[in-house]
């Protein structure tokens, strides 16, 4: 088999009817591919429609960057620089609490000075959007508890409720039809790996709140101990399993278990949605973080309600606890073929949306097709480019031009991939600082920019096709300016001439929440 998957185009669908090419008479002469309509649309895999033409797919479990599966190890959530007791074992309480008076005290100075993405209206419209994934009770579960799934709160019937068994359908149609809710319920792009010895390392061993992901040979998925139902009940058990200061990466003597089948065929299910292109640019300042804030709100409704789904048509569905949980999102969306790995590290590259995605998964026994991760050059890419790294202001990205096997900090990442580390630390040491999240190397990124400018579709499809130009269209993109909106720069002081540069969010004509919604699945 080829290393690469030609995606069906509308050349392809036309060449099986007959219609292109050397013409009706020739494609008489052939021996005949459909017999009817039928057929055809039966045919087309469902993972074909989510990118461009220029999109190669490769094997399942082989991605655009080498992966060794025999070193690769599941990582714990613990060791996440974003989770509180992994910063502090990496960078000491006592600079933790210098961070955090040092970015107390710009929060406060800088509102009063009215400064640009810092203002009273930036600070609240940022505050504001994230409501709904810090709401206690909403943020997510694992297994739904039995006064869960009678109460109001989760009115979803399950199938004997109607009388009727479950839903029945071939896995192509599956996938189908849960790209279709999803796209209902706001997100983009879906993909699905078969949990095997290999993609199991994907889901995290041990979760933020000290609990195990463990795999038994049982029949549907269980969990023991407090049920996590939102970040005040959290804080009141996470540390009931072990001590959180430990340095150990396998916890022994856990008291409590989320536990996931394999007596069953299960499948991750990842997806992304959009976020603002356009206040991603803002970089690390109340708009800025906007973005992200509100796509997270909203990837949250997306998780429990293609839970609630796929439950509803009598399946299991094991879901996220809270946010950047339970798989890491950002790598299983990369083998589930939605983006491409990149230099950045923390985030994948969607070949159509670039940087400004987030990124989510579940998992469940609903039968579907597995999807293939992509190569369109973007990873390849990245070796020449080094914009987002030159850009970033924590150092936490490498400047390298060759991928490595060796991760450059600690946590965040598990030997067994040549890729580009991101130092955690250092990234996460900058938000605490800077006052507010960052997210200025996604701003950068050549592959954001959408349109006429910058990385058009002419560009990403040679960049798909061939490295030569890489270069060139790097230095293009430096020429022609980063498209960063150099309002709150480096968190610093340094404002000065900056000011004039300032593009401001409340003078922008924005589409809703940000970005442009209008591809439809027939797009390409």
């Amino acid at each position: 088999m080829s290393k690469y998957h030609s995606t069906i185009t509308r050349r392809d669908f036309m060449k099986g009817l007959g219609l292109a090419g050397a013409g009706l008479g020739a494609a008489a002469a052939a021996a005949p591919v459909f017999h009817d309509l039928d057929e055809v649309v039966s045919s087309v895999p469902a993972y074909t429609k989510i990118h461009p033409w220029w999109v190669k797919e490769r094997e399942l479990k082989d991605p655009a960057f080498e992966i060794d599966w025999s070193k690769k190890e599941r990582m714990s959530q613990t060791l996440h620089c974003f989770s509180g007791p992994a910063h502090v074992r990496a960078v000491g309480q006592a600079e933790v609490d210098r961070r955090n008076r040092v970015a107390a005290e710009r929060r406060n100075q800088w509102v009063q000075q009215n400064r640009p993405g810092y203002s009273l209206r930036d600070l609240t419209l940022y505050a504001a959007s994230g409501f709904g994934h810090t709401l206690w009770g909403t943020q997510g579960y694992f297994v739904a508890p039995d006064f869960l799934s009678t109460s109001p709160a989760f009115p979803v019937p399950k199938p004997e409720a109607y009388g009727v068994s479950r839903w029945q359908a071939t896995p192509e149609e599956n996938l189908r039809m849960l790209r279709a809710a999803l796209r209902m319920y706001g997100g983009r792009d879906l993909g699905v790996i078969p949990i095997d010895q290999d993609t199991q390392k994907i889901i995290y061993w041990i979760e933020r709140d000290f609990k195990p992901y463990v795999f038994e040979n049982v029949p549907k998925g269980y969990e023991t101990g407090p049920v996590y139902l939102g970040q005040i009940d959290n804080m009141m058990h996470q540390y009931d399993n072990y001590d959180p200061t430990s340095p150990e990466t396998h916890y022994s003597n856990m008291k409590y278990k989320r536990v996931i089948p394999n007596s069953k065929q299960m499948y991750i299910v990842a997806w992304n949605s959009q976020e603002s292109p356009e206040l991603h640019k803002h970089g690390d300042t109340a708009t800025g973080a906007t973005s992200y804030s509100i796509a997270y709100a909203d990837g949250r409704e997306q998780i429990n309600r293609l839970k609630l789904f796929i439950e509803g048509i009598g399946y299991e569905a094991l879901g996220q606890v809270v946010w950047n949980d339970l798989c890491a999102s950002h790598v299983a969306n990369v083998f589930a073929g939605t983006a491409e790995q990149a230099r950045m590290g923390i985030t994948n590259v969607s070949p159509t949306f670039g940087s400004g995605t987030r990124v989510w998964t579940l998992l469940t026994d609903l039968p579907l097709e597995p999807t293939h991760p992509i190569d369109a050059g973007i990873f390849k890419f990245c070796h020449s480019c080094k914009i987002c790294s030159d850009a970033c202001p924590s150092e936490a990205l490498s400047k390298e031009t060759e991928p490595s096997w060796e991760p450059s900090a600690p946590d965040n990442s598990r030997p067994g991939a040549k890729c580009y580390w991101w130092n955690g630390p250092a990234c996460y040491g900058w938000w605490r600082e800077g006052a507010q999240a960052c997210y200025i190397c996604n701003g950068v990124c050549p592959f954001l920019s959408r349109g006429k400018a910058h990385i058009h579709d002419l560009i990403k499809g040679t960049v798909a096709i061939t490295p030569i130009f890489n270069s060139f269209f790097a230095n293009m993109e430096r020429t022609f300016g980063f498209g960063y909106r150099k309002d709150g720069y480096l968190g610093t002081d340094n404002l000065g001439a900056n000011i004039e540069e300032h593009h401001s969010f409340w003078d922008l004509e924005l589409p809703e929440k940000g970005f442009d919604s209008s591809r439809n699945v027939r797009g390409y």
